[in-house]
């Protein structure tokens, strides 16, 4: 379960949560047979070599040449800069709100002559994404396999008990009536960042060696592993989509996030006691007796909820990107290592360097990057990277007149057809999001 979670409510609010549940469905199934068709290859490939620790960038070498390393490394390095530009700038939102620091005015001499105009807003962003960035990616450059596995492991029981929490109060002013919206005009907008909340196949390859290339078991890891972040997912789109009613779309480009509306309780509040009151006026007319103790005592806790709805919405959401940031540069630091050739003995800061600060830089210069990142990535990273290309890579291991014939079964049937509809499924989705990037300017 990543940060891409906290962006599902927004990019789905539009198409209404039923529209949504079955888009959820069908990037999880294909997800899943993407990472079945990796995992094929990935054994094909530990079994013609002799040995284990395949990673992708063998996998694209041996099945599909040197054009195919050249997209898998340029695709895996642009999917994994946007996430951390995506996940740099939503941490200095939140941390600037949960941390309660300031954005105010300044309207002294020294403001003039500091920030180049008086009476110009300052806030903390930059220094919340400068101390985000600093103390993970100091954990994962300066900590032990050891330490970090211990804090992600923290960080985990975390989201774990956040969002049980989260769950549990927001629900209890669920409209049930909202969950039946359904606009399938609005689906294709929302599949880039609903397929990118399912993307778990950079693990594969550790995974087929971890099981010893049994595919059984590589199977079973695979769907029930992704089923349990599919019913998170629904769940908890529905409590917000449930809780949220009434959103305005505010244009085209514009994305209202319903988790912002969660946390402004005041009118929420608002709006609650009001229908609250009216209940309470008719059930005393019913009753012919005064409720007003225990209509007092009901007010306190529904006041009390809304007030801690606002901190476990920004824990939860804060946890959901530490991991999914450490596991992103992690992996992005190793990647640059090894593309630039550094032995594998020496820490050398150069990678880390190279990781850290362009995301922190680009993460301050556009206030929505969050979802403009997590937008690209999804349609021109993890749909070629985790889309397209291992259907092509299985088609070549399969039917290419190089490839040698294999006795291990086929973890995805269908033959060429499955394969030409991943392809043609992934392509269709990228040519519509190009197109109307285009029309739109």
């Amino acid at each position: 379960v990543g940060a891409g979670i906290l962006a599902i409510p927004a990019v789905t609010q539009e198409a209404g949560f039923l529209a949504s549940a079955v888009t959820c469905v069908s990037c999880w199934i294909f997800m899943v047979v993407t990472g079945l068709l990796i995992a094929e290859v990935n054994v094909r490939t530990m079994c013609e070599l002799g040995s284990g620790g395949v990673s992708l960038v063998s996998m694209a070498r041996r099945t599909l040449g040197t054009a195919g390393v050249q997209t898998a490394c340029w695709s895996y390095i642009f999917i994994h800069y946007a996430l951390l530009v995506a996940y740099v700038a939503r941490s200095s939102d939140i941390m600037t709100n949960f941390l309660g620091i300031p954005t105010y005015a300044l309207y002294s001499h020294l403001s003039y002559y500091k920030f180049g105009l008086d009476g110009q807003h300052y806030d903390c962003r930059w220094e919340c994404a400068t101390l985000f960035s600093l103390l993970l990616g100091g954990i994962c450059y300066f900590g032990s396999q050891r330490l970090i596995g211990a804090v992600n492991g923290l960080l985990v029981f975390g989201i774990i008990i956040s969002f049980t929490a989260l769950v549990a109060v927001a629900s209890g002013d669920l409209h049930w009536d909202a969950l039946l919206k359904a606009n399938l005009e609005a689906v294709p907008g929302s599949i880039p960042i609903v397929a990118l909340s399912f993307v778990y196949q950079n693990v594969v390859p550790v995974l087929c060696t971890n099981l010893e290339g049994n595919l059984s078991k590589v199977r079973t890891a695979i769907v029930l592993g992704t089923a349990i972040p599919l019913v998170l997912f629904l769940v908890w789109n529905a409590v917000i989509l449930g809780t949220i009613t009434g959103l305005e779309i505010v244009g085209s480009n514009k994305i209202v996030d319903p988790l912002e509306q969660l946390r402004s309780t005041n009118g929420a509040v608002g709006v609650s006691i009001k229908a609250l009151s009216v209940i309470k006026d008719f059930i005393s007319l019913l009753l012919t007796v005064d409720i007003q103790f225990f209509w007092e005592i009901d007010m306190y806790f529904f006041l009390v909820m809304n007030i801690i709805l606002q901190p476990i919405i920004e824990v939860f959401s804060l946890l959901a990107i530490a991991t999914s940031y450490i596991g992103f540069v992690l992996g992005l630091a190793d990647f640059l290592a090894d593309l630039l050739k550094l032995p594998s003995g020496q820490s050398s800061p150069l990678p880390y360097l190279l990781t850290l600060i362009p995301p922190l830089i680009l993460s301050q210069l556009d206030p929505e990057i969050f979802f403009k990142a997590l937008d690209f990535a999804g349609t021109y990273g993890v749909l070629v990277l985790f889309g397209i290309f291992p259907a092509a890579m299985a088609w070549a291991d399969r039917y290419s007149s190089s490839s040698q014939p294999s006795e291990l079964p086929l973890l995805v049937p269908g033959g060429r057809l499955t394969l030409s509809l991943v392809i043609g499924g992934a392509g269709s989705v990228i040519l519509s999001e190009i197109i109307e990037k285009f029309g739109h300017q």
